[in-house]
């Protein structure tokens, strides 16, 4: 069941620097990986948080909507 699962949200962001502070600064996450995987991500309770640059990320074109669930 999904309960029993991790949850992973994908965010695209427009800046990824700007979102780090964010992410790191007001909500005070700490980021488990570096920016070489393509974005950052996050763990936040047992979830995560993976956030990207998009040049879609603030207008009005639709950002795909990723949910992820980790196999265990």
């Amino acid at each position: 069941m999904l309960r029993d699962k991790t949850a992973v949200v994908t965010i695209g962001v427009k800046d990824i620097a700007v979102a780090k502070k964010f992410y790191e600064g007001a909500l005070g996450l700490t980021s488990e990986n570096d920016e070489d995987s393509g974005g950052v991500r996050y763990k936040s309770g047992s979830s995560y948080i993976f956030i990207y640059t998009s040049e879609y990320a603030g207008t009005i074109k639709p950002l795909p909507l990723v949910g992820e669930w980790e196999k265990t």
